[in-house]
């Protein structure tokens, strides 16, 4: 009997009509999931948007109004010259007002910049309170779709508002605005090059003169330069580090008269973008009489005269070499990129911050942001109202470089770390090497001058605990191993620079010099 080889098997129209149904309830499940995963992403890729919108701008209105050297909240321009914040139809605007004109700046103005959506800003201001609480929110005709807020702890000013303290304000309603001043001064700004006023002294910054972020109780001697409050202060005389810059003997290197700078005979300043030089010795911050008058024929008694561009640039005014000490410190190992008087030491070798989970080699350089506990007037830590200390960024970076193999922890931790410090000022949590010079104080309470700390060994590894116990060894008829080893770490290190009484065995490890 004959099988048909040709004869196939085939779906039955049931099958296929079943499996047609099957599939379409498949396609109908799956297309309504990618709708779904569509929505999601679009939804999840614009709040991810609008979020980085709000961040740059809290950022950028953060960065404006941090170091600013007055705030003022209200509706109407004060007179002068000031920088303001408002809010146009959904966006940020930023201005440059004078009693002339207004120019918009035009930095947040482009629609994609806010993703099609719209932007408002409140702020609360808090009577004698360097507070400003700001909230950024990016919303649509129909709901708030991403809020952020920041509270500002203004350097020496106290935001003023127009209206009740402690009360949200809408800016941009009412034409109310933030007005603020800034300290025109940036480092290597061109425009700081021979404008014959007391920025000049910025070109005067070294590696010798530059004592760093100004630390409270230090002493400092003239032509001493500190970064203080995102500035460059000059010393104009013997200061003992018992008053901040903006209350002691400091000029604040700002082309701008500034109130709370302190100016000496042949000073320079530009005020109301007028030339006017200071002919006293002394001047007195506290007083409004001091403020450059703009009346003809007063300014001869407030010490201010009025002069002119032309005229400076027809004399040869040059200031006085400012000190810089007599030797070269640990500054000196900063890379040769490295500019004295950017306090931010950007350079191409040194890397930005501290990361635990790296390893990293001897020669190794890295800077890290410095933060500091806010003191009063008097010295006193402040703290906010849950007690807590008020860091303060500063914008000056501390450059540290990994010296030798340490313990593992972080620069400024301890001086077994590995890392020394590269500041001209003694650091106790800094690895000092042989032939390192820093820079110490004398006896503060006698108002001494500093002198020159000189190490004469490695601060301190393995090898120089030995050298250490050699040495003991050597001086005596007994052995006490435990004893010197313990000995050698406490006198490696100046225990307290502001005293004048260092005994022990320490000048083993260090000697004192002019």
């Amino acid at each position: 009997m004959h099988k048909d080889k040709n004869k196939k098997n085939g779906f039955t129209l049931v099958e296929i009509i079943v499996s047609i149904a099957i599939f379409s309830a498949l396609l109908a499940v799956l297309g309504s999931i990618m709708i779904s995963g569509f929505k999601y992403f679009y939804e999840t890729s614009s709040t991810d948007l609008d979020k980085r919108t709000i961040d740059e701008i809290a950022s950028y209105v953060r960065s404006e109004l941090l170091y600013a050297t007055e705030v003022r909240v209200q509706e109407t321009k004060p007179d002068g010259t000031w920088r303001s914040f408002s809010v146009v139809d959904g966006k940020l605007h930023q201005y440059e007002e004078t009693d002339l004109a207004s120019t918009d700046l035009n930095l947040f103005s482009n629609d994609s910049f806010y993703n099609n959506h719209s932007f408002k800003m409140t702020s609360k201001a808090y009577e004698d309170k360097n507070r400003l609480d700001l909230t950024f929110i990016m919303y649509d005709d129909k709901e708030d779709l991403y809020t952020t807020h920041d509270t500002l702890e203004l350097l020496n000013v106290s935001a003023v508002q127009s209206k009740s303290f402690a009360e949200a304000l809408l800016v941009g309603k009412d034409d109310l605005k933030i007005y603020y001043k800034k300290d025109k001064i940036t480092v290597g700004n061109s425009e700081l090059s021979g404008d014959r006023t007391v920025a000049d002294r910025i070109k005067k910054i070294n590696m010798r003169n530059n004592r760093g972020y100004f630390t409270y109780g230090r002493h400092y001697s003239p032509g001493d330069y500190v970064f203080y409050n995102n500035s460059w202060w000059y010393s104009a005389a013997n200061n003992d580090g018992n008053a901040y810059p903006d209350k002691g003997n400091w000029i604040k290197l700002s082309k701008e008269f500034q109130t709370d700078s302190f100016y000496t005979e042949g000073d320079v300043i530009i005020y109301e973008n007028e030339y006017y030089e200071y002919k006293y010795s002394w001047y007195n911050r506290n007083s409004k009489e001091c403020t450059p008058n703009p009346n003809l024929g007063q300014y001869e008694s407030n010490g201010w005269k009025k002069t002119t561009k032309e005229y400076l640039d027809s004399i040869d005014k040059k200031y006085e070499n400012a000190y810089s000490g007599t030797k070269d410190t640990v500054m000196v190992k900063l890379p040769n990129d490295v500019v004295a008087s950017d306090p931010q030491k950007n350079s191409s070798v040194i890397l930005n911050g501290y990361d635990s989970t790296k390893k990293y080699q001897v020669g190794n350089y890295i800077k890290i942001e410095k933060r500091i506990v806010k003191k009063d007037a008097y010295g006193e830590e402040l703290k906010d109202d849950n007690g807590n200390a008020i860091l303060v960024g500063t914008n000056y970076y501390e450059v540290y470089l990994k010296v030798f193999d340490g313990d593992g922890n972080a620069p400024g931790s301890s001086r077994f770390s590995g890392w020394k410090l590269l500041e001209n000022d003694y650091d106790s949590n800094s690895s000092y090497e042989m032939n390192d010079y820093v820079i110490g104080n004398k006896g503060i309470q006698n108002k001494e001058r500093f002198v020159y700390f000189h190490f004469l060994h490695n601060i301190l590894t393995e090898e120089t605990i030995q050298e250490y116990i050699n040495y003991k060894q050597s001086q005596s008829s007994y052995t006490d191993i435990d004893g010197w080893r313990k000995e050698a770490i406490v006198n490696s290190m100046i225990s307290n620079p502001l005293a004048n009484s260092w005994g022990g065995n320490n000048k083993y490890f260090f000697d004192l010099s002019d």
